[in-house]
């Protein structure tokens, strides 16, 4: 009689986990931290979690929980799906994966650095490990508070959002009357969207008017188990509301405006960041004939709204090679803003290196919009992972091709991972789109030169994450990814790697980087226990001065209090930072940094340079977008529409800023001297950070550039 197998299985529970023998050589050990100080305390304030003995991560333990995290998915996806699963194999794998990303060859993004091996994957989905998402507005008339509901649910997990407003016109408002609805909100992020999904639906003429219940939500200053951060208390969900039914009021029996659903998604981000659940970042994208959408931001005509909540987003228009670049240069040239999206360019090509594709051929690729730092290409609801590679790390192009082996697997091994929506489910499953990014290109081309770098690392790079997929694929019983390359600006992952952030240049070879933490922060004694320097941040000083003042009695004519903000922080002014603290402040420590594979910096480059490596990047490497911002001299802004108009057949996305030396004080990146910098090194202590309160931290914002963060 032959075995009858059962249609239905036990859940399967993943045991893998790394050697412990293994792991043994990396106890009480620390990874030669790119930047030094720099990049441990950026690694500890950003990543490192509280464990479940009240020790906060070190690097191994961050590190291991990723990887066992990683191959656990997998292990999960196999023997849920009846495919061969080795559990020796998978150790050799994941012992590889683990020496690389500890010796800083590649890192997964900062969400899977804060997320990846968490039982919120293991209970939510993996949402919270992708870095970027986009939604369209196209269809809500057949659901207004649709993709609204999406966005907000996606930011307060930490995804930085896309969104178009291609919905203008598709709904007339209708102010809800008769008896209404109350709706108790839960004290969860559940709670909240579908809250503001119910209330953005009462508007489309289809229900009653809705009250909530915000009873249920816990105070301010608790913390959230899990996740990470601390509770707002539901002060920053009932100005939310109040917002949205004041601007759909005044809409009441006319049509959405572009305007109005741009301000919809930015009331959403505005309540996302005062949430305290995470930093959050929005890209808006509208039609380039719009003037009443392209003028929004223009703080001469709108200065209470962009003050109030259009400062949310960073907005971009749609554009292709044949569109007038003329006036947006203009615009461009005053604040930055409007980015350029070249959809079309997007949907029909790759890397541009492997030529035009067809809308029947079946690589073409349906993208609706971009994510907020815009170097993946996305359709609606859909999200995606990045992984960031570290080509300057290496010590030739075999080391890194070896690398690109473990850095698409993480990525990969993510979309395994279903999220807790089914929208998103469908596409990213079918997609599989992924994300390898590399940082520290610059650096990449000084040390190899600009042949072997865009020839070997990037072109024989491309063709071996192909060739993984292909197999990769075929053993998990995936569709391939539609594209998997690209580049991101990054940020504190890049960090921890001491390179660059993909393919910018850096500031100066020797500067203070300047970084930010909260008053009440569990390292502001350790840092000054170093003898690192610690001042009040200025803004933050601004606000409160006068309160200081009046509670202390002092004069406003005080020297020493009217130079707080510029003086380092010592024992003299320590009673004050607890004040300080009590009042939200902010604080700023200064490091030191000397750049190694150091050429030019980004005050020696011009427009047309940064350019011509955004298009080699597009040609050779990326076959999503590569993201850049490129910075224009006060000599270069007669050459910024000729330079649109000649990259524009070659590029996916664009956006400019003018480049200013402004000097501000307390500025991210401040130039100093190779003498100075070094005095400074040679003053510091050592910083013991095991010294630091045990306290959960936040975990890293989603998108990690604060070029595109709110």
């Amino acid at each position: 009689m032959g075995v009858v197998m059962s249609m239905f299985k036990a859940p399967v529970e993943p045991t893998f986990k790394l050697s412990d023998k293994f792991l043994e050589s990396f106890r009480s050990k620390q990874p030669n931290w790119g930047f030094g100080n720099l990049s441990y305390f950026t690694y500890k304030r950003t990543y490192a979690r509280v464990m479940e003995d009240g020790r906060q991560e070190e690097y191994v333990d961050t590190i291991e929980r990723v990887v066992n995290g990683t191959y656990r998915a997998q292990e999960k996806h196999c023997k849920s799906n009846g495919l061969h699963w080795n559990s020796l194999k998978a150790q050799h794998s994941a012992q590889e994966m683990f020496q690389r990303m500890w010796d800083f060859k590649f890192l997964p993004p900062g969400r899977g650095l804060w997320m990846m091996g968490t039982d919120h994957v293991d209970k939510v989905g993996s949402a919270a490990l992708n870095n970027c998402g986009f939604v369209s507005t196209e269809n809500i008339n057949v659901e207004l508070g649709a993709p609204f509901a999406w966005s907000m649910d996606m930011l307060m997990l930490g995804v930085g959002i896309g969104f178009d407003n291609e919905g203008a016109g598709a709904v007339r408002i209708r102010k809800p009357t008769g008896t209404p609805i109350v709706y108790q909100i839960s004290d969860d992020r559940e709670g909240w969207v579908e809250g503001t999904r119910l209330l953005i639906n009462s508007y489309q003429g289809k229900n009653d008017p809705i009250e909530f219940d915000y009873s249920l939500i816990r105070p301010a200053g608790l913390p959230i188990k899990g996740f990470g951060g601390v509770s707002s208390g539901p002060g920053p969900l009932t100005e939310m509301h109040d917002s949205i039914r004041s601007l759909l009021d005044k809409l009441d029996g006319e049509f959405i405006t572009s305007v109005a659903i741009t301000d919809l998604f930015n009331f959403i981000g505005k309540c996302v960041v005062s949430g305290n659940v995470r930093r959050s970042a929005e890209l808006a994208i509208g039609r380039v004939d719009d003037e009443a959408y392209v003028t929004m931001k223009d703080w001469r005509k709108f200065p209470d709204e962009l003050t109030d909540r259009r400062w949310a987003s960073n907005n971009s228009v749609f554009v292709d090679q044949y569109t007038d670049f003329s006036k947006l240069t203009e615009n461009i040239l005053l604040n930055g803003e409007p980015g350029l999206i070249f959809l079309d360019n997007a949907r029909h090509y790759g890397r541009t290196k492997d030529g035009y594709i067809a809308d029947d051929d079946r690589r073409y690729d349906h993208v609706a919009g971009f994510n907020p730092c815009a170097e993946q290409q996305l359709e609606s609801y859909e999200l995606c992972c990045l992984v960031e590679t570290f080509p300057s790390n290496h010590v030739d192009v075999e080391d890194f091709l070896r690398t690109l082996k473990f850095a698409y697997l993480y990525a990969k091994t993510v979309t395994l991972v279903p999220t807790h929506d089914e929208r998103t489910n469908s596409v990213v499953m079918r997609n599989r789109r992924i994300g390898c990014s590399q940082s520290g290109i610059q650096q990449a081309i000084n040390k190899f030169g600009r042949q072997e770098f865009f020839h070997k690392f990037c072109d024989k790079g491309y063709a071996t994450i192909k060739a993984w997929d292909r197999l990769y694929s075929r053993w998990l019983g995936v569709p391939e990814s539609i594209r998997m390359t690209t580049v991101k600006p990054s940020g504190t992952v890049s960090l921890l790697a001491g390179v660059w952030p993909g393919v910018h240049f850096t500031h100066s070879e020797n500067y203070y980087r300047t970084v930010r933490l909260a008053a009440n922060s569990q390292y502001v004694d350790v840092l000054l226990d170093a003898g690192f320097r610690v001042e009040f941040s200025a803004n933050d000083w601004k606000k409160v001065k006068a309160s200081y003042l009046e509670a202390m009695g002092v004069e406003e004519s005080d020297e020493f209090i009217q130079n707080l903000c510029t003086l380092p922080i010592s024992l003299t002014t320590r009673n004050i930072v607890d004040w300080f603290a009590m009042k939200g402040g902010t604080l700023v420590v200064y490091f030191p940094v000397t750049e190694k594979n150091y050429n030019k910096s980004k005050f020696d480059i011009t427009l047309w340079e940064q350019l011509a490596t955004v298009r080699e990047m597009q040609y050779w490497w990326a076959d999503n977008a590569v993201s850049c911002t490129i910075t224009v001299k006060e000599s270069e802004k007669q050459d910024l529409r000729p330079a649109i108009e000649f990259i524009a057949p070659y590029a996916k996305t664009l956006s400019f800023l003018p480049l200013e030396n402004h000097h501000y004080a307390q500025a991210p990146y401040m130039e100093a001297g190779a003498e100075e910098i070094a005095a400074y090194r040679d003053s510091l202590r050592f910083l013991d950070l095991s010294k630091a309160r045990n306290q959960q931290i936040t975990g890293s914002k989603f998108c990690e550039n604060d070029s595109c963060t709110i």
